[in-house]
């Protein structure tokens, strides 16, 4: 029956991918690359929609599993470059903990995993037409999500505005010459950095280790990590821009979170620690950001195994290169014009309108 399903899947792309297709996959990664770091999401949210439509066409699992591999290389690419910053030593557990909760990333990791693989699996066996519509409810939600994260990263900047017009009133602190003393800078933190992608950044100053997860917020960081898992598995989407900005909205006190970090840091380094662009703070994102690495690779690897990836070089892998070069190109060439809140809030309807015309609309055989 999973082969069955495979074969289903599998042809609209029948055997043999000439150049002009591999031309307009890399043409689809790189757009996708760009319009998600813009709008600070996945470039699987405009992959996998595209794909589907004519000219490539690609049945629906296809779509997902060859952009959940190119969602995998964008990962192992983002971790290789947090290994190699000289700033991190990755063999210091004190070092590490330093820019992310160890402990919270291997829980959700693993959970992640073990999610991916059998969301994977459940896709390949069910009905195309079921899958569409399952992908269909979830743009919906999507679209909902993008104006919760609005309004949550709104609602920070008019914090943060109202804390700058306090300290306007107080005196500023004079340093004297040759002293130092913490500088923090807020920074926005595009899709391409959260789910995987290769943007340059300065490098700050991390902030101490906080707290490990106690073993209450245990049964948070499963379920999380197991949705996670799920969005990779079974929707082909790069979950960590979703997860970091939900771990910190839930985080509980001594947890990954904003909430947390500020509370055990101090308000010394709260500069540190202002909600960016993804609606959490910098630590959280890195800790999403590295615990999807393991179920990206898992759900990859187990779409190919099914058949889900039937052109690795043909479409998958100009695919994935499109996609890491329009990240790069646009978080550097981007990154002092931001997309305006009217840009986002067209995207969730379009997101919504879509989801809906998947979910409602007639099932072509």
């Amino acid at each position: 029956a999973m082969a069955a399903a495979a074969a289903v899947a599998i042809a609209p792309v029948a055997a043999g991918v000439s150049r002009r297709t591999m031309v307009r996959a890399a043409g689809v990664g790189l757009a996708a690359g760009c319009m998600g770091t813009w709008f600070e999401m996945s470039h699987g949210v405009v992959c996998i929609p595209v794909m589907t439509l004519p000219p490539l066409q690609l049945g629906q699992q296809v779509a997902v599993g060859t952009t959940v591999f190119g969602v995998a290389v964008r990962q192992l690419i983002s971790a290789t470059l947090y290994a190699a910053d000289p700033s991190t030593d990755i063999d210091d557990i004190e070092s590490l903990s330093r820019i992310m909760d160890v402990q919270a990333g291997a829980v959700l990791a693993v959970s992640g995993t073990f999610s991916a693989l059998s969301t994977a699996t459940l896709a390949t066996r069910l009905a195309s037409k079921h899958v569409r519509r399952a992908n269909g409810l979830f743009l919906v939600a999507l679209a909902l999500f993008l104006q919760w994260r609005e309004t949550k990263i709104r609602v920070s900047e008019e914090q943060k505005s109202d804390g700058q017009l306090e300290d306007d009133d107080e005196p500023a602190e004079v340093l004297e010459p040759g002293a130092s003393g913490p500088a923090f800078v807020a920074q926005r933190f595009p899709e391409a950095e959260a789910e995987g992608a290769i943007v340059e950044h300065p490098a700050s100053p991390a902030s101490p280790a906080s707290p490990a997860s106690p073993m209450s917020d245990l049964p948070r960081l499963i379920s999380l990590g197991a949705l996670a898992g799920a969005t990779l598995g079974f929707f082909g989407i790069g979950p960590a821009w979703m997860l970091a900005p939900i771990l910190s909205h839930t985080a509980q006190a001594g947890a990954i979170g904003f909430q947390a970090v500020e509370a055990s840091v101090g308000p010394q380094l709260s500069g540190a620690l202002e909600l960016g662009a993804f609606a959490s703070d910098e630590r959280t994102r890195t800790t999403a950001c590295i615990a999807m690495v393991p179920p990206s690779v898992a759900a990859a690897f187990r779409h190919w195994a099914l058949g889900n990836v039937p052109h690795m070089g043909g479409i998958a892998l100009p695919l994935a290169a499109g996609a890491i070069v329009g990240s790069a190109v646009s978080g550097q060439q981007l990154a002092d014009v931001p997309c305006d809140a009217d840009f986002k809030y067209g995207m969730s309807i379009l997101l919504f309108s879509y989801g809906c015309w998947l979910f409602l609309g007639p099932i072509v055989a």
